[in-house]
C-alpha cells in the first residue's frame, strides 16, 4: 500500500480517511519496528501553506514513498501521516531536517518546543494508541471546519485579501526585479563582521560579510510588501541579489582593496555563466580575499552540485563557508569531507534551555570542526557572546559584536566572563 492521496483535500471531504483507518486496523497486529512521522503543515503561518510550499513538502519524502519505504497519508487541513520501518529512519530524518529548513523562517520552527510541535515522531510499539487518538483529534476538528465553512466564507475572503495585498506574489516580484534593474544596489550593501574574541586579546576581524539589507531594500523600493513571506520567491530573488553583487564586486575600485570578505552566493550561481563572466575580470589576487558563503539547506538539496560548485570555487583560490545551520542541524554536515573553510551557526535563545547539555554539545561540535574554523553567527547580546565563549567557541558574528568592536575602539568593551577550562 502507497497512498500518496491528494495534498490539496480540505475539510469538506477526506478521501484518504477510510484508507488511514483501514490501515490502523493492519497496523494493529504489525506494530512491532514500525515508526511514524506527523508533520503539522497546518500549524505553519498562512504565507507559508499555500499550494506550492505544500507540493515542495510532500516532495521531499518522495523518494522514500515511491520506493515503498514509507506510507504516506495527506490529512485534509494538509498535515500529513508517514509510517515506515526502523531500518529507514535515518532517511526519515534526513527528509525531516531539510523539511524544516524550507521553513526556517517560520515561528514554529524556532525553539525545540516549538519545532517538536511541527515534526511528531511515535514508536507504534509504544505510542499506536497516541496515533490514534491524534487521527481522531484531526478529524473532529476538520469536521468543525467544515461545518463553519459557509458562515465564516466572506469574513476569510476579505482577511486574504489584505493579507495577500503585503505577501511577495509572482507580479510584486516582477515589479521588484524592473525597480532594481534602475537601482544602486550599493546603498543597501551591509557589512557584518566575523571576529575572534577571545578572553583578554584584542578583537581581530577575520573578513567582513557583505550582505543585501532585504528589510532597507524593501522599504525603500517596494513599501509594505514582506519579500520573505513566499520562501520559493524569495530564494528566485536572492539569485537576482547575487548577480548585483558580483557586478559591484567587479568594479575597479572594489577590486583594488586589499581587505577580507564574504559574499552570499546561491551554488546554482557559482555554477553559473555570470560567474564564470564575474571570474574572467575579477583580478587574481582579489580571488584569495573572498570567502564565499554557501547555505546549507542548498548542500541537503543537491550535494553534489555542491560537490563540484566548491572544488571549483576553492581551486580559483576562493575559501568556503557553509551558513544557515543551527545547533540542531549543526551535527549533519562535516565539515572537512565538505571540503569547506568555515561552518557557520546561527545562535538562537532556545540554546539557554538545558544549558550544560546545550553548552557540552556546542563545545563537541566546536572542537570537532576547528575552533578557528567554527562561527557563532547572530550574536545579538552580551549573554550570548559569553554562552559561546563558555562553550570554548573563538569566532563570532553579530550586532553585539559590531557594537563590542565600537567599544573597544573607545576602551568601553566590557569583556564577558569566559571559562578557561574548556579552550
Amino acid at each position: 500500500m502507497n497512498s500518496l492521496t491528494s495534498t490539496t483535500a480540505r475539510a469538506a471531504g477526506w478521501s484518504g480517511e477510510q484508507l488511514l483507518r483501514e490501515y490502523m486496523d493492519h497496523l494493529g497486529e504489525h506494530r512491532a519496528g514500525r515508526l511514524a512521522l506527523f508533520v503539522a503543515l497546518s500549524r505553519l503561518q498562512p504565507s507559508n501553506r499555500r499550494e506550492h510550499h505544500i507540493r515542495a513538502a510532500v516532495e521531499i519524502f518522495s523518494d522514500v514513498i515511491r520506493s515503498h519505504q514509507a506510507e504516506f497519508f495527506s490529512l485534509p487541513n494538509e498535515d500529513f501521516l508517514l509510517f515506515f520501518n526502523e531500518d529507514v529512519r535515518g532517511l526519515m530524518e534526513s527528509a525531516a531536517a531539510k523539511i524544516c529548513y524550507l521553513f526556517t523562517d517560520d515561528p514554529l520552527i524556532n525553539g525545540a518546543r516549538q519545532s517538536k510541535r511541527f515534526a511528531q515522531w511515535y514508536s507504534l510499539d509504544v505510542d499506536f494508541d497516541d496515533v490514534v487518538k491524534l487521527i481522531a483529534q484531526l478529524k473532529a476538528r476538520c469536521t468543525t471546519a467544515a461545518g463553519a465553512e459557509g458562515g465564516s466564507a466572506a469574513a476569510r475572503a476579505s482577511v486574504e485579501k489584505r493579507r495577500r495585498s503585503y505577501v511577495l506574489t509572482p507580479e510584486w516580484l516582477d515589479s521588484l526585479q524592473k525597480n532594481l534593474a534602475q537601482t544602486d544596489i550599493s546603498n543597501f550593501i551591509r557589512r557584518h563582521r566575523v571576529c575572534q574574541i577571545i578572553a583578554d586579546e584584542p578583537i581581530r576581524t577575520l573578513f567582513g560579510e557583505l550582505t543585501v539589507s532585504v528589510a532597507d531594500l524593501a522599504s525603500t523600493v517596494l513599501p509594505g510588501v514582506d519579500l520573505r513571506s513566499d520562501p520559493w520567491l524569495f530564494q528566485y530573488l536572492t539569485e537576482t541579489f547575487d548577480r548585483r553583487m558580483l557586478a559591484l564586486l567587479a568594479k575597479p575600485d572594489v577590486q583594488q582593496s586589499t581587505s577580507r570578505i564574504s559574499i552570499n552566493l546561491n551554488i546554482s550561481t557559482l555554477l553559473s555563466d555570470e560567474f564564470l563572466s564575474f571570474e574572467r575580470n575579477l583580478f587574481a589576487a582579489r580571488r584569495g580575499t573572498i570567502v564565499i558563503e554557501l547555505k546549507a539547506i542548498d548542500i541537503f538539496d543537491d550535494l553534489e552540485a555542491y560537490l563540484l560548485a566548491s572544488r571549483f570555487a576553492r581551486s580559483r583560490g576562493y575559501e568556503i563557508s557553509i551558513d544557515g545551520l543551527t545547533h540542531r542541524t549543526m551535527g549533519l554536515l562535516d565539515r572537512e569531507k565538505l571540503n569547506a573553510d568555515f561552518l557557520k551557526v546561527d545562535f538562537t535563545g532556545d540554546l539557554f534551555e538545558g544549558r550544560e547539555m546545550a553548552l557540552e554539545r556546542l563545545a563537541a561540535v566546536a572542537r570537532r570542526h576547528g575552533l578557528d574554523r567554527f562561527i557563532l553567527a547572530r550574536i545579538e547580546t552580551r549573554q550570548a557572546l559569553s554562552f559561546g565563549q563558555q562553550a570554548g567557541v573563538r569566532l563570532f558574528q553579530g550586532h553585539y559584536v559590531e557594537s563590542a568592536i565600537s567599544n573597544e575602539q573607545q576602551g568601553r568593551f566590557a569583556r564577558p566572563h569566559q571559562s578557561r577550562s574548556r579552550r
